[in-house]
């Protein structure tokens, strides 16, 4: 089925333009062009679309406000803004309506690659509803504690960049939208961040300012709910298996990129869990009664009762906000990396290898039966035989942050020895 996709431009030599660029793709898409926000709505009115892509200044009804009633009118409508002029007000006023940016003017290979990635992403959520939920989300609840120390530093006069990065870079939620925002505020960068305290850098400290401070970008999570405990639980255990991944990925010699694309994927590594209990908490409830009552894996018990797994809606909405591939990647496949496209050692392989390891030296960090190790796909890869190297620095990784944490649940390591696969 194609892909309907809607530009939006005043200039019409420019939408002339996009028609001309964009003519080999449509086998692909179903493309509409408009020169106005109002001539764009009665397009989508008659025909849903998939993705719309704005121009940002546009007189009458300007790209963010377009954009803002298409999220009311059709949530399930993947949003683009595309604009040369990055500012601080721009940012502000399209940061909840908009998934990402692009640079204008636009190379055809970047805009038809970023496209066609969005669309692709579609498939992972084959389920309207699920869907229309996820791609309207525009916050992650985060650790109330790390939310409230955040917003009390930036609105310190003595306020100090470093700590705020590194408190940001403890919680999944927040670690994601400063990801999203930087390209945003940056999307003419030659690579991608994938580093909070990278991203909170670029961004410096004003910029950081008014968008958690004025724009409200970040949500702490509701303090006495029915899945508090997991809650807690659930961003204890992202840090931990950020800092395993970490740790694995600089055994095997990743240099800085490939280290921050490790502890990143090794966060939002259950994103996804963390959209159900914040936006489906009666289907995540259901799903951890199966869990318990079959003794099944997560992703099993899932699929039974919502129809996808906590994988598959993480990297879609964090795909969706434009983090870089190797971080959607591990999301998408860490529970199956056999399954991936590309068998190569990456992020994917780190966090799997340490979701696996952290789970047996923290046996009830989860619900349901840990997690097994894809012999297979470490055997493709070639690495088999350094599972006891991981293993032994995995332990030292963990008791290093037991001592950080002065042993807080569910950071109660097993009094045994070594385990075994």
């Amino acid at each position: 089925m194609k892909q309907h996709i809607l530009f939006v431009d005043d200039e019409p030599n420019l939408l002339n333009g996009l028609r001309r660029m964009l003519r080999p793709m449509r086998q692909c898409w179903d493309m509409d062009f408009a020169e106005s926000g109002p001539d764009a709505l009665q397009i989508v009115d008659r025909h849903p679309c998939d993705v719309v892509v704005s121009d940002m200044y546009m007189p009458g009804m300007d790209g963010s406000q377009l954009l803002h009633k298409i999220r009311q009118n059709s949530p399930e409508t993947i949003r683009f803004i595309l604009s040369g002029h990055p500012d601080q007000p721009m940012i502000l006023g399209s940061v909840g309506s908009t998934h990402q940016f692009l640079a204008k003017p636009c190379r055809a290979s970047e805009l038809k690659t970023r496209l066609a990635r969005v669309c692709h992403l579609r498939h992972l959520l084959p389920d309207h509803t699920l869907l229309r939920l996820v791609t309207g989300i525009e916050q992650l609840p985060s650790a109330p504690y790390l939310y409230h120390q955040v917003f009390k530093a930036l609105q310190e006069p003595t306020a100090d960049l470093t700590t705020v990065a590194a408190l940001l870079a403890r919680d999944m939620g927040m670690t994601a939208k400063i990801l999203q925002i930087v390209h945003f505020a940056f999307f003419g960068l030659q690579c991608q961040v994938s580093s909070p305290i990278q991203a909170t850098e670029f961004l410096g400290l004003e910029t950081l300012q008014a968008i958690v401070i004025k724009a409200q970008v970040f949500a702490a999570a509701e303090e006495q709910t029915p899945y508090d405990s997991d809650l807690q639980t659930l961003w204890a255990r992202s840090l931990v298996i950020a800092t395993c991944a970490r740790e694995i990925m600089d055994i095997e010699g990743g240099d800085a990129g490939w280290l921050d694309n490790a502890f990143s994927a090794g966060l939002l590594l259950d994103v996804g869990t963390l959209v159900l209990i914040s936006h489906l908490p009666e289907l995540y409830g259901r799903s951890r009664e199966l869990i318990a009552a079959q003794h099944l894996s997560a992703c099993s018990a899932e699929r039974d009762i919502i129809g996808a797994t906590h994988a598959q809606i993480g990297a879609y909405l964090m795909g969706l906000w434009g983090l870089p591939d190797a971080i959607v990647d591990a999301l998408a496949y860490h529970h199956q990396p056999s399954a991936c496209p590309t068998q190569e050692w990456s992020s994917l392989a780190a966090v799997h290898i340490a979701e696996v390891l952290v789970h047996e030296w923290l046996p009830n960090i989860a619900a349901g039966p840990a997690p097994a190790l894809d012999t297979d796909y470490l055997t493709t890869l070639g690495l088999g035989d350094r599972l006891p190297v991981w293993r032994e620095h995995v332990q030292h990784a963990l008791q290093q942050h037991l001592r950080d944490t002065k042993g807080r649940p569910p950071f109660q390591i097993q009094d045994k020895g070594a385990p075994h696969a």
